[in-house]
């Protein structure tokens, strides 16, 4: 987890600098995609603490940060965006999972957010709450405890891995930037060499 932290703390390095011009649009997409990589590297510090409970708690918090995002970037029309400044609430009739499929297909991505999100929805929402999810990852046996196995600190370090790079790319796309090319190409060969083998 430690090689994770120091990758999304030098996301979070290289996004010092980068502006975009300020609108409604701009300063939520901006806004929402930094909080899901500081979410991201807290994710990481956290399991590095042995803080897991908390860690669990978070996940959903950054893959939602990272979703409205992206969706508010490359889907929302001005009026919804008008709607959620005003009243600090997303479109009901566009269900999260809605708004992944948006960011998919304007993204031109395969279904890969889709299907994190269909296979650990319960599972982010419980813990995040204090559901069944949460009591069964910290009761073993006699104990209130959470052990995590290797195969499991894998799974979180993937996450947090995708949702902070598609959030960092999501900054830089909103940036206009070309001086991050460079870096975005060493992430996400990084990325594949060591985290998508697992």
């Amino acid at each position: 987890m430690q090689e994770t932290l120091k990758l999304v703390k030098k996301m979070e390095q290289e996004l010092e600098g980068l502006s975009y011009t300020g609108s409604d649009r701009n300063n939520c997409v901006a806004t929402l995609l930094t909080a899901s990589i500081e979410h991201g590297a807290s994710i990481a510090e956290l399991v590095v603490m042995g803080r897991l409970t908390s860690a669990y708690a978070l996940i959903r918090p950054m893959f939602e940060s990272s979703v409205r995002g992206l969706w508010i970037a490359s889907c929302a029309t001005d009026e919804q965006i008008e709607k959620i400044v005003r009243t600090d609430n997303f479109p009901k009739k566009i269900s999260f999972a809605g708004m992944i499929a948006g960011v998919e297909s304007a993204q031109g991505w395969a279904g890969t957010l889709s299907e994190m999100w269909e296979r650990g929805k319960n599972a982010l929402h419980s813990f995040t709450h204090g559901g069944m999810h949460l009591v069964a990852k910290r009761l073993t046996d006699d104990e209130v405890y959470h052990k995590p196995g290797s195969a499991e600190i894998a799974d979180l370090e993937i996450a947090i891995v995708i949702i902070t790079s598609i959030s960092f790319s999501g900054f830089v796309q909103l940036s206009g930037t070309r001086e991050k090319d460079d870096f975005l190409e060493v992430l996400f060969k990084k990325i594949c060499e060591e985290y998508c083998s697992t």
